[in-house]
C-alpha cells in the first residue's frame, strides 16, 4: 500500500516530532500508545489492556503480556517508567511535556502493571496518555530520529530523503493475523494533482489530510472515493506575533483586522460550506465552548475602529505559510485584500518546512497560520500545547490567562472549569495571541480497494485493519 503526504518526514522521534503528517501516518502504526481515541473519540487499548482511576491523582494501568519491539525487546512496564522520564527530561525537548507538568511520579508495580500519580489533580491526563508513544527504554536516544522502534503493527525499514519511507509488516506484533497489508510506502508530494493523477493510475492507495477541493476532484473520479471522520477537531488558526509587531500592541488594531476577515467567504470558497467558522479559540467539540467572538466581518465597521488607533495610515506585516498548504493560502490571500481596504499591507510569505518551522518555534513571525487537531476534548490539551507556549512571547503581558490556564489544569469541579474556560476563551478573544479561524473537516483520499482505515477526530489514522481488496 503507497500513501501519499503533504511533506517529507525527516525526524522519527515521536517525542520531537509534532507535525500532522508524522502524527497522521507514523505516531499510531509504528509506535502505539497505551490506548488511543479511536473513530467515535472512546478510549480502545493498546499496550494497556485496562486502567483504573483509585482517586484524583492516582491511575492505575494493566499492561499487555507477549509485545515485543521491533528490536525483538520485550515491552514492559519499565519501557512506559523510561517513556514518562525521557518527555520529563528537559534535554530531549519532548514537545508532550507541558502535558506531564502534574505528573509526579510513574512506577512499575511489576512487569506488567504501572501506577501513575499526579502531583495535583489532572483531568486531561488520560487524554494526554491516549496519545503518547511509548518508547523502547533499550532504544539509543541518539538514533530516535533516525530510526523509529516502537510496538507498532509495522515496522520502519528505510528512508529515501524526499521520495519515500518504507514500512513492513511486524511479524512479531501482538495482533499480526489481522495484518492483511505487507508493505507501506509513504511518499511526499508538493503537487496533489500529481497525486490524484497517481491515484487513478493505481500506484497511489491513500492520499492523508486533503483538503475539501481536492475531496471534490477525487469524488468526481472512478474508483476513487473520499473518507472522512465522523466529527472534527482540526482548527486553522494565526498565532500573531504580539511581541514581533509594534501595532500588534493595541487590540484595537487587531480587532479591527479580524474584522476584515471574511471567514464566510473562505468557507464557501475554500471548504464548499463543510467548514464551521470559528467563534473561539477552542473547537466547538471541546468541553466548556463558548461563542465569545465579537468581532464580525465588517469592513466599513474596521476602517472606524482602526481609526481611533495610532496606526490609522496602516503599516505592513510579514504572513508565514507553509509551502503547499492552498487552503492556508487562499485564507491569507482573502485576508490580504481585505486588510489593504484598511492601508495594511500584509507581506505573504510562503516558506518551506524547516523555515516555516523554525520562525514557529522560535516565535520570530509577524503572523503564521498553523493547524492544529485538538486532541481529545478537554481544552487544557490546548492551552498546553498552544497558549503555555506564548508565555514569554505574545502572552507575557496577560498574567491573569497564564493564570487560568495553570489552574485549569488541576482543577476538577467541573463548574469551577466552566468558569476558568470561558474567562481563558474571553481574554483570547479580546486580546488576539492567536486568532482561530475555522474548523475544517478531516480528509483522506483513498482507492475504492482500500478498507479499514480509521481517522479520528484529530485525523489519526490507524492502518492495522487495512485491507486491499481486487
Amino acid at each position: 500500500m503507497t500513501i501519499g503526504t503533504t511533506g517529507d518526514i525527516d525526524d522519527f522521534n515521536p517525542q520531537t516530532n509534532q507535525t500532522l503528517v508524522f502524527l497522521n501516518t507514523l505516531t499510531f502504526n509504528c509506535y502505539e500508545c497505551l490506548m488511543h481515541y479511536d473513530e467515535n473519540m472512546d478510549f480502545a487499548m493498546d499496550l494497556a489492556t485496562e486502567y483504573e482511576m483509585v482517586d484524583d491523582t492516582t491511575y492505575v494501568f494493566k499492561l499487555r503480556e507477549g509485545v515485543k519491539f521491533h528490536n525483538g525487546e520485550d515491552f514492559t512496564a519499565e519501557d512506559v517508567v523510561y517513556t514518562m522520564n525521557y518527555i520529563q527530561d528537559e534535554n530531549n525537548a519532548a514537545w508532550r511535556a507541558p502535558q506531564y507538568t502534574a505528573l509526579d511520579s510513574v512506577t512499575a508495580d511489576n512487569e506488567y502493571q504501572v501506577t501513575f500519580k499526579l502531583s495535583v489533580p489532572n483531568p486531561a491526563f488520560l487524554g494526554s496518555i491516549a496519545y503518547t508513544p511509548i518508547l523502547c527504554k533499550s532504544a539509543d536516544p541518539a538514533s530516535l530520529s533516525i530510526t523509529p522502534v516502537g510496538t507498532g503493527a509495522f515496522k520502519f525499514v528505510s528512508w529515501t530523503p524526499n521520495d519515500n519511507i518504507t514500512l513492513e509488516k511486524f511479524a512479531d506484533y501482538w495482533d499480526a493475523d489481522k495484518i492483511a497489508v505487507d508493505k507501506i510506502m509513504i511518499k511526499p508530494f508538493s503537487d496533489y494533482s500529481v497525486a490524484i493523477t497517481n491515484m487513478e493510475a493505481g500506484t497511489l492507495d491513500l492520499l492523508c489530510g486533503i483538503s475539501v477541493e481536492y475531496s471534490q476532484v477525487i469524488e468526481g473520479k472512478t474508483g476513487l472515493k473520499v473518507i472522512q471522520s465522523k466529527a472534527s477537531n482540526k482548527i486553522e488558526e494565526v498565532e500573531i506575533g504580539i511581541h514581533n509587531v509594534e501595532a500588534f500592541q493595541d487590540p484595537n488594531v487587531l480587532k479591527a483586522m479580524v474584522m476584515a476577515f471574511d471567514a464566510n467567504l473562505l468557507n464557501e470558497q475554500v471548504y464548499n460550506g463543510l467548514g464551521k467558522v470559528a467563534t473561539s479559540c477552542f473547537p466547538s467539540g471541546a468541553k466548556y465552548y463558548k461563542d465569545v467572538y465579537d468581532a464580525p466581518f465588517d469592513i466599513e465597521a474596521a476602517k472606524e475602529l482602526l481609526a481611533t488607533t495610532a496606526y490609522k495610515d496602516g503599516f505592513s506585516f510579514d504572513m508565514y505559510i507553509l509551502s503547499g498548504e492552498a487552503d492556508e493560502e487562499k485564507a491569507a490571500m482573502i485576508w490580504q485584500a481585505n486588510l489593504s481596504q484598511l492601508g495594511i499591507q500584509m507581506n505573504i510569505q510562503k516558506c518551506e518546512f524547516s523555515v516555516w518551522l523554525d520562525a514557529y518555534l522560535n516565535r520570530t513571525y509577524g503572523m503564521i497560520i498553523n493547524n492544529y487537531p485538538m486532541v481529545g476534548t478537554d481544552p487544557s490539551t490546548y492551552c498546553g500545547i498552544i497558549l503555555e507556549q506564548l508565555v514569554d512571547y505574545q502572552t507575557s503581558h496577560l498574567p491573569e490567562l497564564n493564570q487560568l490556564i495553570a489552574d485549569g489544569k488541576s482543577e476538577t469541579d467541573d463548574a469551577k472549569r466552566a468558569e476558568i474556560y470561558e474567562k481563558i476563551q474571553t481574554i483570547v478573544s479580546e486580546n488576539y495571541p492567536v486568532f482561530t479561524y475555522m474548523e475544517v473537516p478531516q480528509l483522506t483520499g483513498a482507492m475504492d480497494r482500500v478498507n479499514g482505515v480509521e481517522l479520528n477526530n484529530m485525523g489519526h489514522m490507524f492502518l492495522k485493519n487495512v485491507t486491499l481488496s481486487n
